[in-house]
């Protein structure tokens, strides 16, 4: 048996104007949900409840802490790491040069978003979940990932 005839793929015929520009900004949820990072603008996210057809942007900057349009981040979203079993994205924006970079985490039942932590003068370019912390990666850093506790 050939292996395109293992799977079972149906199209959806939905062609979505937010394509990421790497899927691993991209994550659909246990609920069926997609959350895209913006693929012009990476300080975005949107949410689609219906596979991409339909996409609704969040607010991901919770009473207007970074100033602008009151909904993107102050920096490119770089990485996400999405923990299924509490049910929540853990988000890394970063300009990957040496300023400060966030981690902010959004619970999925809601849609909030908690400011976790600021990362002073870094080149993070990573967050992941070991289940019981959660980690990012930077360069130039004598010990490259770094453990925090939240």
């Amino acid at each position: 048996m050939a292996l395109f005839g293992l799977y079972r793929f149906k199209a959806l015929g939905i062609t979505s104007t937010k394509i990421p520009q790497n899927t691993h900004l991209w994550v659909e949820s246990a609920a069926g949900n997609l959350y895209l990072v913006d693929s012009i603008d990476n300080t975005k996210i949107y949410k689609s409840l219906d596979k991409g057809a339909i996409q609704t942007q969040l607010d991901i900057d919770p009473g207007n802490a970074w100033g602008g349009d009151n909904k993107s981040r102050p920096k490119n979203i770089v990485a996400l790491w999405y923990d299924r079993t509490n049910s929540k994205i853990y988000f890394l924006d970063s300009d990957k040069d040496g300023t400060d970079s966030h981690i902010f985490t959004m619970d999925l039942s809601d849609d909030t978003v908690i400011e976790t932590l600021t990362i002073a003068t870094s080149h993070a370019y990573d967050v992941f979940y070991d289940g019981a912390s959660v980690w990012f990666s930077r360069k130039f850093d004598p010990a490259p990932n770094t453990n925090i506790n939240f």
